[in-house]
């Protein structure tokens, strides 16, 4: 279906043929959002919401209280980027500011478009825009009748705390820093608060390795000076934060530190051995018996991507030939998010992947490992709808696994297991994702240990620490040590047996 957009002179002004399905997602939305019932409370709660979303801008809150007197279709026209953002659709949002942005028709309203588009871009990292679009909004503020410096000060907090959320320390405290340069000396509240902000993320730093305790202490002791009294709560926070900071400016100036020795510094694999119950062996006739039904099973691979480009090649060159040994309509089911690279554009020409793109998620879920299990979750829901017999679940960037390799997991009585996870020809790397059978060994999150004891007062040598409590199970596991049963584990891959119920 070919789409096309025409200005009154009947010229193409924006040809939709490649962007369809955006076009069609917003009339959907719009649509919606007009059909739904209409009263004075629904209403209501929809614009004290942007009220309180808006309530550091000016520009904004004048917006909203000026749309209290417009028709429902004129209030969507002036909230669908908000809404977009907060649906993690930055890259719609974008357009959307944009196309606000060129209809704009006065400093005010260019302003407003201006500023979302630089929630967009953070939300979908693009700083660099984001920053010029800044620019642009403070010179803008100038022509406005009530823009103030106060509201420059308000629209850099609030990038702050937008960057902070990100886990973008370095950005957050460039924005925090920018409002120390403009803010009034008068306005004590405004320098208190860029203080507090700038304290908590020097002091937070400590979690990226960054030791800059006496750049949060110098903060703090600016807030405290500037604090209304009556603040207890907040000061009691400060002087936490005080204290934390001197605790651990005292731990690391001292030159000596001691190692960190575990009771037992042998790997997983040698202290939780041997097991019983393990799956037995098949013979070569059941095995090659079995290898005969492979082509009437189907199997759907899931993976998740993210700037996976020079990877792709040689995920692709091991992973057809697997999924060849199966039903003709099995699947690979890709689910990539916020790539930076030819990610999506090579996924794309790969005719056998069903391609899905999310854009924004780092901006909802900072932390790596909640962006994999959102992924994944997302991709497991959508397996199960195609009946798989088997679900292989793999890292796209770190797959060396040969056919000869796969087929391994069948030489196991397939009633006997459930999960089969990979093992390494070198080091086994994945001990953060490993749970044993042991109550004591490996039944933890590593990395929690290691946070724990470097915070400690016992002064341990970092080194010793990782090594005790992460290194000593980054092993070769040998071929011959056979299987071994855990509560969960990865390392890359992880082939799963679909049961019937679950179908």
């Amino acid at each position: 279906m070919l789409l096309n957009l025409f200005d009154q002179s009947g010229q193409s002004t924006q040809d939709l043929t490649r962007e369809s399905s955006e076009f069609l997602w917003y009339q959907l939305l719009r649509e919606y959002i007009m059909k739904m019932v209409q009263t004075n409370d629904s209403k209501k709660i929809m614009l004290e919401k942007f009220r309180l979303y808006y309530r550091t801008i000016k520009a904004y809150l004048s917006k909203v209280d000026e749309s209290k007197n417009l028709r429902w279709y004129e209030l969507i026209d002036y909230q669908v980027g908000y809404l977009l953002i907060e649906m993690d659709q930055s890259v719609e949002a974008i357009r959307y500011s944009e196309n606000l942005l060129e209809e704009a028709k006065d400093d005010k309203n260019s302003f407003i478009a201006l500023f979302g588009l630089v929630i967009a871009c953070l939300n979908n990292e693009q700083v660099e825009q984001a920053n010029e679009y800044i620019n642009h909004c403070c010179k803008l503020y100038e022509n406005i009748p009530d823009g103030t410096i106060y509201d420059h000060c308000h629209i850099f907090d609030l990038l702050g705390s937008i960057a902070h959320k990100q886990n973008r320390p370095k950005l957050a405290i460039h924005y925090y820093t920018e409002i120390l340069k403009i803010v009034p000396e008068d306005d004590t509240d405004m320098i208190s608060i860029a203080n507090t902000n700038l304290a908590n993320i020097y002091y937070s730093n400590v979690y990226y390795g960054i030791n800059e305790f006496d750049k949060a202490i110098d903060n703090c002791m600016i807030s405290l000076t500037l604090i209304d009294d009556n603040n207890e709560r907040k000061i009691a926070q400060i002087y936490e934060n005080i204290f934390g900071c001197y605790v651990h400016t005292a731990l690391t100036s001292i030159t000596t530190c001691r190692p960190y020795i575990p009771s037992d510094n042998r790997s997983f694999f040698v202290r939780d051995y041997p097991q019983s119950n393990l799956p037995q062996r098949i013979s070569n006739s059941s095995y090659q018996n079995l290898l005969r039904q492979l082509p009437s099973l189907r199997l759907v691979v899931l993976g998740c991507a993210r700037n996976v480009e020079r990877d792709l090649d040689a995920f692709r060159r091991h992973i057809e030939p697997i999924i060849n040994l199966f039903h003709s309509s099995s699947r690979i089911l890709i689910f990539e998010s916020d790539s930076k690279d030819k990610t999506v554009k090579k996924l794309r020409e790969w005719s056998r992947v069903e391609l899905y793109t999310y854009r924004g998620l780092l901006g909802r879920y900072p932390e790596r490992t909640d962006r994999l299990a959102y992924c994944r979750n997302m991709l497991m829901d959508k397996a199960h709808l195609l009946l798989p017999d088997y679900i292989f679940i793999v890292d796209l960037d770190r797959f060396p696994t040969p056919v000869s390799s796969f087929l391994s997991n069948f030489q196991y009585d397939t009633n006997q297991w459930s999960v089969m996870t990979a093992t390494s020809h070198d080091t086994y790397y994945d001990i953060w994702a490993l749970r044993t059978l042991s109550d004591s060994v490996m039944n933890y999150d590593v990395w929690n240990q290691v946070f724990n004891l470097e915070l400690s007062l016992s002064n341990y040598c970092h080194p010793s620490i990782f090594n005790g409590i992460i290194g000593i199970h980054k092993r070769r596991i040998p071929v011959e040590h056979g299987l071994i049963e855990v509560r969960s584990a990865f390392n890359g891959a992880g082939l799963y047996k679909v049961c019937e119920y679950e179908r």
